[in-house]
């Protein structure tokens, strides 16, 4: 634990002043590589880095959110709300959203704009939920 209280993880093989990360610390990393990465099914087997580390290369012992839960947090709905049928409709911006959430670093909010600008002025409902 730190001094801020938040609990420190040992989430892969690494030793030394690496091994340790806090948790929130590893969760904003495996988001933003998974917000980042293509929304086509056919392409998210060519990312792991929010799978396995970069350094020792073994894969974390914590896996990231699935995607019906990294929606729902996105949405902020429950994940048990998140289903065929769901309509989702916004009137703020993903910048006005971000702005009072946890990522304080500026760099990826504005990454993670520039990520949604796609879906600025749509509507979009689910259809199908599929694993994987």
């Amino acid at each position: 634990e730190t001094e801020n209280g938040e609990e420190l993880i040992s989430p892969c093989k690494c030793e030394g002043s690496q091994k340790y990360i806090h948790l929130s610390c590893l969760r904003r990393w495996q988001r933003t590589v998974q917000l980042g990465s293509s929304n086509h099914p056919e392409d998210r087997g060519a990312e792991d880095r929010h799978l396995v580390c970069n350094v020792c290369r073994g894969i974390f012992n914590l896996p990231p959110q699935d995607r019906g839960a990294l929606l729902s947090d996105l949405a902020g709905a429950q994940p048990s709300d998140v289903a065929t049928g769901l309509l989702l409709v916004t009137k703020r911006s993903a910048g006005e959203s971000l702005a009072s959430s946890s990522l304080d670093n500026l760099a990826i909010r504005a990454f993670l704009e520039a990520k949604a600008a796609h879906f600025r002025s749509a509507v979009y409902i689910l259809t199908d939920i599929s694993p994987g």
